[in-house]
């Protein structure tokens, strides 16, 4: 039996989630596949994973498929399993990737004559022994500790209180890290009334937010306040808020926060019937536990039907303290219009002014200059630095790109030209391509050679390495019919780089992994076969396998050994660390953990 611990409608065939919830910025969704209507296939998504470097969100395209044998996968781009479930599991709206990887729930206690099956909370392999609760008939009774919904390694708060057939009553609390931070009480109508505390849809360790508010059946009414503190060992601090009026519309002056207020992004405006309508201000801080005031660095007006016109200055998606873009152009009814610029500022100086125009349909027309989504530099020079600063170059038409685009990277204060691409009148790229990886920066300068063509990629393609001294090819295979990867193929790791050298050697049968894989890794001159596992024909892995822990790298290495079966690690799974200056000494165990499977 599966509890579901969210709600998901499945009424329509797309359901859309925002990610993002305030309006300047653009809308992220995703398709969530009709539970009744998901056939063998394979359905693109999109979620967030947290970079642990950068301190941010970033957007990682997924995909769920159901296999032959009615299973239900989950994986990445580059075919990287993340989780398989039954079907009768298949019941969530993920947009967290940890989430889809490491939460679990298991049954722990049968149905018997007067007794409730029980369900207990697993992260990461590990049985968490205080969660979860009781049910009876598919429905939660009496108490329970259930994980918020956006719950994650560095968002591990819980709402405890009562179920009733199923639904909320009396008290609740919201605990984290073992301290009670707010809750509330429901009626004996199970609809939230009075005096609560709520934590914010997106907390966590770095969005460290709280809604105190009061509610009427089940709607805001009154005043809001929104506080924030940077951890539990300091206190919190007014931070935003407004008033709802009896039936919780807004219809007052509001100081609104982006959900990833890592980002420490607030907007200040007025709001009539909901809608946001006059001048609105975005406003920015440095990141920092003792911060500096917030500083006005853009927005614009919206009209009385809460419609962008005139003058805006907006931040890009990706907006945080290392990346700090804006783009400055006219609205025109809720539409782009004329020449908008781009611009990256560092340490208050601005670095660079690239953009391009836009025709009266909000599309982009002639010569742009764009900046890629992961435009970045380091300011503290004494450290490492991973800098991204990647822009393209070319001419749209119709909102579509054409012709030649140039992708130039800085480094050392100089752009540089690292790749090229080629598309045709309706879009798509065409012919000979180099390309740069997802995840390139100046530490992983990977690169892909090969041809599109009709929009996919076709026949041979190479994987390049620039590694400062040298370009060298690591990797190769062949791309089938549309774009399926197809026979032998070696890879780069995704998060290739100087300090984590890791490539993968198998095969693929129509863009799927099956059979023996080989995991190398490159200490010092050459590649050593550290781990390896099989692939069933739907691409799940099953039986005996060696893998590299998430975290591996040269300082780092540490790997782990176990048995997988329908996608999912059973029983005992072991650890081994080798030291990077005791290398012939190999690895040694390190430890064990115990995988539990319903």
């Amino acid at each position: 039996m599966f509890i579901q611990y969210r709600q998901v409608i499945y009424s329509n065939k797309y359901i859309q989630y925002e990610f993002y919830k305030d309006q300047t910025q653009q809308t992220i969704t995703q398709i969530q596949i009709k539970f009744d209507d998901f056939s063998e296939g394979k359905y693109e998504q999109v979620g967030l994973l947290w970079d642990y470097y950068w301190n941010r969100y970033f957007q990682v395209q997924y995909y769920i498929t159901r296999t032959k044998k009615k299973l239900i996968k989950y994986s990445t781009n580059d075919e990287i399993n993340l989780r398989v479930d039954t079907l009768k599991n298949f019941a969530y709206s993920w947009n967290n990737l940890e989430q889809i990887k490491y939460l679990q729930w298991f049954e722990i206690q049968k149905s018997k004559i007067h007794q409730l099956d029980r369900l207990i909370l697993i992260w990461k392999g590990k049985m968490l022994e205080d969660t979860g609760g009781q049910y009876s008939n598919g429905l939660k009774q009496g108490y329970w500790k259930e994980p918020i919904e956006n719950y994650w390694t560095l968002s591990q708060a819980y709402q405890i209180g009562l179920y009733q057939d199923g639904k909320r009553f009396g008290i609740w609390i919201n605990v984290y890290e073992d301290q009670v931070i707010g809750g509330g009480t429901y009626d004996d109508k199970h609809n939230k009334n009075g005096k609560w505390i709520e934590l914010s849809e997106n907390f966590s360790s770095n969005s460290y937010i709280t809604y105190n508010g009061e509610y009427k059946n089940n709607k805001k009414i009154d005043k809001l306040e929104i506080n924030y503190r940077f951890s539990s060992i300091y206190q919190f601090e007014w931070i935003g808020g407004g008033s709802y009026n009896q039936e919780g519309i807004k219809n007052c002056f509001w100081i609104d926060l982006i959900e990833n207020f890592y980002r420490q992004v607030i907007f200040k405006g007025d709001y009539q019937n909901n809608k946001k309508i006059g001048k609105w201000g975005t406003y920015y801080r440095t990141e920092g536990i003792f911060s500096c005031d917030f500083q006005l660095i853009g927005g614009g007006s919206y009209d009385k039907t809460g419609i962008k016109v005139g003058q805006w200055i907006e931040l890009s998606n990706y907006f945080y303290n290392y990346s700090q873009v804006t783009y400055e152009g006219q609205y025109q009814n809720g539409k782009k219009i004329n020449q908008w610029v781009t611009k990256y500022k560092q340490k208050d100086q601005v670095q660079f002014i690239y953009g391009g125009e836009y025709d009266n349909e909000n599309m982009k027309k002639g010569f742009w200059i764009d900046l890629s989504d992961d435009f970045r530099q380091f300011q503290n020079y004494d450290i490492i630095n991973r800098d991204s600063q990647i822009v393209y170059q070319g001419m749209y038409h119709n909102g579509r790109k054409i012709g030649k685009w140039d992708i130039n990277f800085r480094e050392f204060n100089t752009f540089q030209q690292i790749g090229v691409t080629y598309y045709d009148e309706q879009g798509n790229k065409t012919g000979l391509q180099q390309e740069t990886s997802s995840s390139f920066f100046n530490l992983s300068q990977i690169v892909y050679r090969g041809e599109y063509y009709q929009g996919h990629k076709n026949g041979k393609w190479k994987s390049f390495w620039n590694n400062k001294l040298k370009v060298e090819q690591l990797g190769c295979g062949l791309y089938g019919e549309n774009g399926l990867k197809n026979g032998i193929w070696i890879e780069l790791s995704n998060d290739f780089n100087e300090d984590k050298q890791v490539i993968y050697k198998g095969e693929y049968n129509c863009g799927q992994k099956v059979g023996l894989w080989e995991t190398n890794f490159r200490f010092s001159q050459n590649f050593e076969e550290i781990g390896c596992g099989c692939y069933d024909d739907d691409g799940i892995q099953n039986g005996l396998w060696i893998e590299l822990d998430e975290d591996f790298s040269n300082s780092k290495q540490i790997i782990h050994r176990g048995e997988y079966k329908n996608g999912r690690k059973v029983e005992k799974w072991l650890e081994f660390k080798r030291d990077k200056l005791k290398i012939q000494e190999g690895f040694k165990n390190t430890g064990e953990t115990i995988y539990y499977q319903n």
